[in-house]
């Protein structure tokens, strides 16, 4: 993409690619505008009257003619969003990567392989220390809520704001967390069978930088719980903010790139 591509996309108001390297929590973001898979996304749903994954379980059609009609769909919002903005559908197709950034990635095949899981001892203990967070954060998450529900505040207090708050994004970031470690593992698994390996390092030091923005993000978090729970829920967190650390230090110790990565429109 060239610096002139660039510079188009960014004059009509779009930051390109920046769904590649997202925790896709698009309520929350606030470059939700600056985004084209959101845009897009958001003017199918008004041309279709729902979401598309609410019309894959109620076509009517053959999935081949479905298909047809989504993309004769997404053609037609393009070309208007480009008519809008002025800019010329070339310079979303060159500026965009439309097929890694609209659909959802499929790597759960290739990361059961048994060739992958011989990758190497710190990809294995990566995915373990993942596995081990998702099992304490979901035992954890239950003391919380139970020491929580005996709280009496009114409502829209400070101290309700502040658990709602976390507990959202422990819950959010737990799923993002687990994708992008996944995502980044496939990407270096990939890139050693190819001659250009640019293209996947970008991929996989990107994806590593989300993971690790995520695990901090579900520390503080976590942090901001302990005020309010007893001394033996207290140290429940405090175990699960040890192996979320771990897992921080895992992911360092394999993309060392990682926290170096700029991702377009979050870190400019």
């Amino acid at each position: 993409m060239s610096k002139k591509e660039i510079e188009k996309l960014l004059e009509a108001g779009f930051v390109p690619g920046i769904y590649n390297f997202c925790d896709r929590w698009c309520e929350k973001c606030a470059l939700k505008l600056k985004c084209m898979s959101y845009v897009v996304g958001k003017k199918m749903e008004e041309k279709l009257g729902k979401t598309l994954e609410e019309s894959l379980y109620t076509k009517q059609e053959t999935t081949w003619v479905y298909l047809k009609n989504i993309f004769d769909t997404t053609y037609e919002i393009l070309h208007d969003l480009a008519e809008e903005r002025g800019i010329d559908m070339e310079d979303i197709y060159a500026a965009e990567d439309m097929e890694k950034g609209f659909w959802p990635d499929d790597c759960e095949r290739v990361l059961q392989d048994e060739e992958f899981n011989k990758f190497g001892e710190t990809v294995s203990q990566i995915i373990q220390v993942c596995i081990i967070y998702e099992n304490l954060c979901e035992e954890c998450m239950e003391n919380v809520f139970a020491v929580l529900d005996e709280k009496e505040w009114t409502l829209g207090s400070p101290e309700g704001r502040e658990t709602e708050d976390a507990l959202d994004k422990i819950n959010w970031y737990m799923d993002v967390i687990s994708s992008k470690i996944r995502k980044a593992l496939l990407s270096c698994y990939q890139s050693r069978e190819v001659d250009n390996r640019e293209m996947y390092e970008y991929e996989y030091n990107g994806s590593a930088k989300v993971a690790l923005v995520a695990i901090q993000i579900s520390i503080m978090a976590w942090e901001a719980l302990k005020k309010h729970c007893s001394l033996p829920v207290i140290k429940n967190i405090m175990h699960v903010q040890v192996v979320l650390e771990q897992l921080q230090r895992d992911i360092e110790t394999q993309f060392p790139e990682a926290v170096n990565f700029h991702r377009p429109g979050f870190d400019d």
